[in-house]
């Protein structure tokens, strides 16, 4: 969360925790209580690590896969014509629907495109499972690793269609 309210994203923002056993928790809560605002935003102390981390795993693939979906009905509206920013509010009207986010260039920050795949890879690699449980979470990363590219080429048409051109880049080594 960076930029000019970085220091209070930090401060004023509820956390999950937990601790390896009671003395290794009430620390936890200790030192959260003395940097973080827990009389406005409550901690939520959870029983075990695993559980705090899948928390947070859970938390950045829903918004990941939020997002690929949202990358699915941008193609659909740019291949019909439709308004899908107008659709989107349209459907935030509705208090139960309030929270639904447009789509962007791409999936932000540095923990929405890695954490899926980081609990695909501990599932498998930490807690040795085999099986094949994890079929909607990779889909999203895969959608996601390629929104950019096709933002950029949204873009090259449409200056392309103004008549314009985008700068060839050469890099040198």
């Amino acid at each position: 969360m960076p930029g000019k309210n970085y220091i209070a994203s930090i401060r004023d923002f509820w956390r999950v925790c937990s601790g390896v056993n009671e003395e290794a928790r009430s620390r936890v809560i200790q030192f959260l209580r003395e940097v973080i605002n827990t009389e406005k935003y409550p901690l939520t102390v959870l029983d075990r690590p695993i559980e705090s981390e899948t928390a947070k795993i859970v938390e950045n693939s829903y918004r990941a896969t939020i997002l690929a979906f949202l990358d699915e009905w941008s193609h659909f509206a740019e291949q019909n014509g439709v308004d899908l920013m107008k659709v989107i509010n349209s459907i935030k009207v509705r208090p139960t629907h309030s929270n639904i986010i447009f789509p962007g260039p791409g999936i932000g920050g540095y923990c929405l495109p890695k954490d899926g795949g980081l609990g695909l890879w501990a599932y498998r690699h930490i807690h040795g499972f085999e099986d094949d449980i994890f079929k909607i979470t990779p889909l999203a990363i895969d959608i996601n690793d390629t929104r950019a590219l096709h933002v950029a080429q949204l873009t090259r048409d449409a200056l392309r269609n103004m008549g314009g051109r985008l700068p060839l880049l050469r890099f040198s080594s």
